[in-house]
């Protein structure tokens, strides 16, 4: 059975300006619709988009030209959009294995892994890219805190643990801080778990912690100085920046 059309507000090539990719040169589909109403949510009234199947969204793909190097799905919140994001993989599986390419593709989700069926949906997508050949997958899991109005100390502990559960290099966190509260909340939890066990202190090194300002919250010379002033001696070695390039180059 055809997996139903979607409403996708943009397909566009740009570079992935945040988290553990960033600068990777991607082509993104951006969904409408989210189950959260995060404060600062900058896609929250988003009303102009085309309906698109899988098999449409790939034929628009094609007749534009567009690069199957690198897809990030995001949103709105895409988990909601699973069944449809799994059979567009199985499309470009099928055009690679068709073109017997040795070309890969790295799929990128970005969720905000708040509830159980968007981490379910997660480890989904996890399974159906790994299931695929020629691809790659990248998940980035960013848990909302107080300054969205949308936190849940269960729901953001249910993130760390899926991030920072395993060694599995596919699933990061990026935390968007919108507020003082927000470091001391973060850090708070994020110190909790690093100190619950070495595999959680090892995971949290390895994969590294993506801190992301929203993008009215102070200036950078202030965030970086909170950044600094909040992060505890543990994740100093973890702490990464992420600053939304994009916005400071021009493009989408």
């Amino acid at each position: 059975m055809q997996e139903p059309k979607v409403n996708i507000h943009e397909i566009f090539r740009s570079f992935q300006a945040e988290g553990p990719l960033a600068g990777l040169p991607t082509t993104f589909i951006r969904f409408t619709g989210c189950d959260l109403a995060c404060k600062w949510c900058d896609t929250v009234n988003t009303k102009i988009f085309d309906r698109f199947t899988p098999e449409s969204c790939f034929a628009f793909f094609e007749g534009r030209g567009l690069q199957l190097d690198s897809l990030c799905f995001t949103g709105g919140e895409p988990t909601l959009r699973i069944a449809w994001i799994r059979d567009f993989i199985n499309l470009v599986r099928k055009f690679f294995n068709d073109a017997s390419t040795s070309c890969r593709t790295i799929f990128q989700l970005e969720t905000h892994a708040m509830t159980p069926a968007a981490i379910n949906a997660a480890v989904a997508f996890y399974n159906s890219v790994c299931n695929a050949s020629h691809a790659i997958p990248s998940i980035v899991c960013s848990p909302k805190l107080p300054s969205s109005l949308e936190d849940s100390e269960i729901a953001f502990d249910a993130a760390l643990r899926l991030v920072y559960g395993s060694d599995n290099p596919a699933f990061s966190l990026k935390l968007v801080i919108g507020c003082a509260a927000d470091f001391i909340y973060a850090f708070s939890k994020l110190r909790e778990l690093y100190n619950l066990g070495p595999q959680f202190a090892k995971a949290m090194d390895e994969k590294g912690v993506f801190i992301q300002k929203e993008f009215s919250y102070s200036s950078y010379p202030e965030f970086l100085e909170a950044l600094d002033t909040h992060t505890c001696p543990e994740l100093m070695g973890a702490v990464r920046l992420s600053i939304q390039a994009h916005k400071y180059v021009g493009v989408s």
